[in-house]
């Protein structure tokens, strides 16, 4: 489990690397970041988790492709946030979000990795954090008024579809979310 130093620790790291400079809606990256994790905390999941969500773009994304730390920089992370936290946050960053959504809902969903091309099942633990970094991640993204125009409806299927891994707090967050943000 990861510590409050250590939290901290994985925090200044990002904000060294340039979080707090970077464009992203809703202001900077350091900023996103911040409110994933405390989306993630109210939530009610583990501090790994909580952690993991305040650097889940580490190594930047299959939808935001700006990278705070190389993939030969994984063991600097890990002295920072934990093992466990720093899985979490490569898992997150490797995911080939094309492939890998439309079957999420499934029990032993596959995850897609981005970088190797390989597929592999997502024990249901990592399927659980996974879907719930997912839905804190883009729900934020929501509430700073992102436009999803035409592919409004898909998105929210999305998130909805994650739901037998979804703890009830983030189920309940993705209906608030899309009744709150929903157009006119």
């Amino acid at each position: 489990m990861t510590d409050v130093s250590s939290a901290a620790d994985g925090w200044r790291l990002m904000m060294e690397r340039g979080a707090g400079t970077i464009e992203h809606p809703g202001g900077t990256l350091g900023a996103h970041l911040q409110r994933t994790g405390d989306r993630l905390a109210s939530y009610g999941v583990d501090g790994d988790l909580v952690v993991a969500g305040r650097c889940h773009a580490a190594y930047g994304t299959a939808g935001f492709d700006v990278a705070l730390l190389t993939l030969d920089e994984r063991d600097l992370l890990r002295e920072r946030i934990g093992v466990r936290a720093e899985a979490l946050v490569h898992e997150y960053c490797s995911c080939d979000r094309r492939l890998t959504y439309p079957g999420i809902g499934e029990a032993s969903p596959l995850m897609h990795d981005r970088w190797s091309g390989e597929a592999y099942p997502l024990p249901t633990d990592r399927a659980a954090a996974f879907c719930d970094l997912t839905v804190a991640n883009e729900l934020d993204i929501a509430d700073q008024g992102f436009d999803y125009g035409v592919e409004r409806d898909r998105f929210f299927g999305i998130l909805r579809s994650m739901g037998p891994h979804l703890t009830q707090a983030a189920r309940d967050d993705i209906e608030a979310t899309e009744a709150r943000t929903a157009p006119g």
